[in-house]
């Protein structure tokens, strides 16, 4: 009797199975097929029968259905089977199965999605016939394709990592809403723009677009694409492998980090025009560079708080790999972060930081003061069995707009009155940002050192739960030796 054939990926096996299999898939193709044939017979017949002309008219709202396929419909199916899942509890017992948790978050890349595939598979295939009958460059059609899948690479990792890490219903939803909504505000980001060139850029989709010819900056996006969906899917893994473990790791965080910041710099390094055709009012040089740091803030929490974490450890947490005389140095990964984040003042100042030390040291002192103050409410509440995200956003919230909200109660709401106020304002520490990078000189140092200050509340707290963790364990321990004593 033959023996049963295992699949290569048993999720992604399942996965496959769940949406259909192979009958269902060939369906969807023809399906795809008989909708391209409905829609393309108008078309020709409005290009006087001249197949060339309705080919050449057609490719590229073609490209852009293949766009629309694997990022949102692709991404949407990955993030329904991890979640579907997760809710059922069936991923506890893929987890006892030997599939090794990279694998299995491949699986549900591949297998969740695979209907997407199927879709663009066809229109892959019907792209190919149409720009052989358009007379055009086949690279035309290979390099929009090529561009989508890694596009769609990063934001199905991303999704995956969010559906792993994000269990509450409808957050992912309301976080889709929120970045809707405050898209205009996002392509301040230069990194952000770097990833969304192909859509705000230069479209490929675009009619003009027809050489076949790669638009500068494009080479930059593919790579980042690639890094960023590596660390998310890393990231996954680690999720995966365990619901209580956290996604980044140290190692992971300051990778994440570090790919972040050598985007943000080339992304400050290049004119907006490269990025954007579709900013109408593009943003001041000093206001990208800003949203550029307040970016990399943002990413530098994966290594500060895994660095928290790990500096309180409980000592029978240690591993071999992990030895507790290398505990004291997680705290230097908050210094390590802080120069990483301060990458991309140097872009934008060039050759000339040097000669403007007061920027770049205050933009330093702010982006540690920042740093450490998360770091210390995380370990504060590890201490206690808690995750302090509550008590960290609380503290950033504060720190951030107490200053901004106080100064607009003093001055009965004028906003005009407020860059006068720069001293009050750099208080805060995005505000002392901005008062740091005007293009006036403004001293800013008096609020940075009154951040340094509060610091105190924060070191307070990790002080007390640190000292009451400490009798805690030697409690037993004292009392277990006074006991053999006797």
């Amino acid at each position: 009797m033959a023996e049963r054939i295992e699949p290569i990926n048993a999720i992604g096996y399942a996965q496959f199975h769940l949406r259909g299999g192979g009958k269902a898939l060939l369906l969807l193709m023809a399906g795809v097929v008989l909708l391209v044939g409905v829609i393309a017979v108008p078309v020709a017949v409005s290009a006087n029968n001249q197949l060339r002309d309705a080919a050449r008219d057609s490719l590229p709202g073609l490209l852009a259905i293949q766009w629309l396929v694997l990022t949102l419909f692709g991404a949407s199916r990955v993030g329904a089977a991890i979640r579907q899942d997760l809710t059922s509890g069936v991923i506890e017992s893929h987890r006892l199965t030997p599939t090794s948790p990279l694998a299995a978050v491949f699986g549900y890349l591949i297998g969740g999605s695979i209907q997407a595939l199927a879709v663009a598979a066809t229109v892959f295939c019907i792209g190919v016939g149409l720009t052989i009958a358009a007379d055009m460059p086949l690279s035309f059609w290979l390099v929009g394709n090529g561009m989508a899948l890694a596009t769609c690479a990063l934001v199905w990792s991303f999704v995956a990592l969010l559906s792993f890490t994000v269990t509450q219903a409808g957050a992912l939803p309301a976080a889709g809403i929120v970045l809707a909504i405050g898209a205009q505000g996002l392509a301040a980001i230069p990194g952000f723009m770097v990833l969304v060139t192909p859509i705000s850029g230069h479209p490929l989709w675009m009619p003009g677009f027809t050489s076949g010819a790669v638009p500068p900056g494009y080479g930059f996006t593919v790579i980042a694409d690639l890094l960023l969906a590596g660390v998310f899917v890393l990231a996954s893994a680690r999720r995966y492998r365990s619901a209580v473990t956290d996604a980044f790791s140290i190692r992971l965080g300051l990778l994440l980090l570090l790919i972040w910041a050598a985007i943000s710099s080339f992304g400050l390094a290049q004119p907006l025009s490269l990025w954007t055709r579709f900013t109408y009012d593009p943003f001041d040089e000093r206001v990208r560079l800003i949203a550029g740091i307040c970016s990399l803030l943002i990413v530098a929490l994966a290594p500060v708080v895994a660095a928290a974490r790990a500096a309180v450890m409980p000592a029978e947490m240690f591993t071999p790999a992990h030895p507790p005389r290398w505990q004291p140095l997680a705290w230097g990964v908050i210094p390590l972060s802080t120069a990483l984040v301060c990458t991309a003042p140097l872009t934008e100042l060039g050759g000339n930081w040097i000669l403007m030390p007061h920027r770049q040291f205050g933009t330093a002192a702010v982006v540690l003061i920042m740093l450490a103050g998360v770091a210390l409410w995380i370990a504060a509440a590890d201490l206690r069995g808690r995750t302090g995200w509550a008590s960290a956003f609380i503290w950033l919230l504060l720190t951030n707009l107490g200053p901004v909200i106080a100064e607009l109660i003093r001055e009965g709401g004028e906003l005009d009155r407020l860059p006068d106020a720069a001293i009050v304002l750099s208080f805060s520490p995005v505000a002392a940002l901005a008062t740091l990078w005007n293009r006036a000189p403004r001293n800013a140092w008096p609020g940075i050192a009154g951040q340094a200050a509060l610091l105190i509340v924060p070191a307070v707290f990790f002080a007390v739960r640190r000292l009451n963790s400490r009798r805690a364990v030697a409690g037993p321990t004292t009392l277990a030796s006074s006991e053999r004593t006797t």
